[in-house]
């Protein structure tokens, strides 16, 4: 296992170096990048809602043109992930498609431009994504002899994936019927059919070793919907909302024809009533084990947290005021944290929120305040993940703002953020 760690590790070291060394406009000195496999147990993080993977040491994200980059803690470098010398970094792969479906290429363009937006992981010697909609895409560490290893099923295309060792979960929503079509060389394929009465929301689960897929979640009602994956250990915690009456958009539009029981109501006053009745459920899917667990129903739709052991509720309604529960999985409320606003921020340790303007970090046994500190008002540097030694985030000023931005962990709770490192403030 060392071994296979330690040549993965030397064989992107001396690809970057020889692409310095035979193309001036590689910018940045070679990265020392531990790829180790997620199988072996190395710690990474694939957020919901992110393109982003995020280890200790290193960083693979997407620029907001689209461009796969890298950045390496240690020598808290920057570049294209790419490895052809003499590539500007600037061209997208061209594509022409026949009548008959076949794709051509007719211009390759730049590797780190023709990796799907999809998070990116790193799988021992290889790179994984997803191809939109639905194709696992397996390759070399330079992105290229490429291959399929598996389909996401077409429940719906996928919005979100995150990914656990030798598994990719995606989580999806529809309004409409999947119609299945007899497609291509008479394989399966399917459509859209008609609207249907209630949303279906669900998660698919892709094994990464012999591409089989399954779906572990389902459910139909109306505004379904599901938020919030999150793997802990060997466990994927996520919450589904759902609502009591149809969607109706701000300007009155409906989707579906209004229920019959709400049709003496205005716009307004249906709109302030479906409010109080969305609900979220919270639940825990055993890995290993298959088995899906409801931990707690009826609870007011909000913003949710998962740590380790625990998970943090903040409910979303005005009324609700400002105050965050804290659960076992057991569905046991343990702690309310007054005055506590819930960030999306992933830490390996502890809670992470806002109270009072200041990040704070929250021992879950005590309700002690471990660390805080309060971010200087422009630029802000907003965290979204703690691991190990790092921080990965963004920072915002008065009209400008860089989605990617690094600090150590120990400079952001020392306040020094004169050490944030931007990672895309501009095309390398």
């Amino acid at each position: 296992m060392k071994r296979r760690r330690v040549f993965v590790l030397l064989s992107l070291s001396m690809l970057l170096i020889s692409c310095k060394k035979k193309d001036d406009k590689q910018t940045t000195d070679a990265v020392t990048m531990e790829a180790s496999s997620a199988n072996e147990g190395e710690k990474f993080v694939t957020q919901w809602g992110s393109d982003d993977f995020y280890t200790e040491d290193f960083a693979l994200y997407h620029t907001d043109h689209g461009r796969l980059q890298i950045f390496d803690v240690a020598s808290k470098s920057d570049r294209v992930f790419c490895f052809d010398p003499g590539c500007e970094h600037d061209k997208y792969r061209k594509v022409e498609v026949s009548p008959d479906g076949i794709e051509t290429v007719v211009e390759e363009g730049c590797m780190a431009r023709n990796i799907s937006s999809y998070t990116v992981m790193v799988q021992g010697d290889h790179l994984c994504f997803v191809k939109y909609p639905r194709d696992v895409i397996q390759s070399d560490l330079q992105g290229k002899n490429r291959k399929v290893i598996a389909t996401i099923p077409p429940y719906s295309p996928v919005q979100r994936i995150i990914y656990y060792k030798d598994a990719i979960f995606g989580d999806y929503s529809t309004s409409y019927e999947i119609l299945e079509i007899e497609g291509e060389n008479g394989e399966p394929d399917w459509i859209y059919g008609e609207m249907k009465e209630k949303d279906t929301a669900g998660i698919a689960r892709v094994n990464l070793n012999d591409g089989m897929s399954s779906e572990i979640f389902k459910r139909e009602d109306y505004s379904a919907g599901l938020y919030y994956l999150t793997v802990r250990g060997t466990h994927l915690y996520f919450a589904y909302t759902y609502s009591e009456m149809q969607y109706m958009a701000p300007d009155g539009q409906m989707w579906r024809p209004m229920q019959e029981e709400w049709k003496d109501l205005s716009v307004e006053e249906y709109l302030e009533e479906r409010e109080k009745r969305c609900w979220m459920e919270i639940y825990d899917y055993d890995i290993d084990s298959g088995e899906v667990r409801c931990v707690m129903n009826g609870l007011r739709r909000g913003r949710v947290v998962f740590c380790n052991g625990f998970f943090a509720v903040q409910p979303g309604l005005p009324g609700d005021g400002n105050k965050t529960t804290l659960y076992r999985y057991t569905g046991e409320a343990f702690r309310e944290l007054e005055g506590f606003t819930l960030s999306q921020v992933y830490c390996d340790r502890h809670l992470v929120g806002l109270c009072d303007g200041e990040y704070q970090m929250i021992d879950e046994d005590t309700g002690e305040v471990l660390k805080r500190v309060r971010n200087p008002d422009n630029p802000c540097f907003y965290p979204k993940v703690f691991i190990g030694k790092s921080c990965y985030g963004g920072v915002a000023g008065e009209d400008w703002i860089s989605t990617s931005a690094y600090i150590s962990s120990e400079d952001f709770w020392n306040g020094k953020f004169e050490n944030v490192i931007l990672m895309n403030d501009k095309e390398k």
